[in-house]
């Protein structure tokens, strides 16, 4: 997933009107950087104590909160999660444009996939094994009708290559 700028991130503040505080753009850049998993407050704290920035555990609670509330955010509580801790993650919306690529794997040549079904596809299979969270890039790894071609004739006519 892109690492976004922090005009980016400042960006996406302002477009849901909310104004952008260290605070509040750190914890945002904390979850743009989670690769599309869920976190909890706790681990975006220690994200941002080990990036040099010193928020209490409370504004990162309330920033979390306010984020959520305002859809930029989305909230998971689970009661099965013993420790009760909400997580949080990227709403859809936030996240960068879903990207699905085909690359031939001897030419190189690339081709986006732009399908719809494709991608619903894809999600409904992933959750069921259990990877739905950071499907956004996918990359195929294919061969092109051309280098196909090209090897079918080059087989044809050197049999023992």
């Amino acid at each position: 997933m892109s690492n976004p700028t922090p005009t980016r991130v400042y960006e996406q503040l302002r477009e849901h009107r909310i104004r952008p505080t260290a605070a509040r753009i750190g914890v945002l850049q904390v979850l743009h950087e989670a690769d599309g998993n869920y976190r909890n407050a706790e681990q975006v704290y220690l994200s941002l104590y080990d990036a040099g920035l010193r928020f209490s555990m409370a504004s990162i609670y309330r920033v979390l909160q306010e984020l959520s509330q305002s859809g930029l955010l989305l909230r998971h509580w689970s009661k099965s999660d013993q420790a009760g801790k909400s997580r949080f993650l990227l709403a859809p919306a936030v996240l960068p444009p879903t990207v699905y690529t085909a690359v031939c794997r001897i030419c190189a040549r690339r081709m986006e996939i732009e399908d719809a079904t494709f991608a619903e596809n894809l999600h409904r299979v992933a959750q069921g094994a259990g990877f739905s969270a950071g499907l956004h890039t996918l990359s195929l790894s294919v061969t092109c009708n051309a280098c196909s071609a090209e090897q079918l004739t080059r087989l044809a006519t050197h049999p023992s290559a």
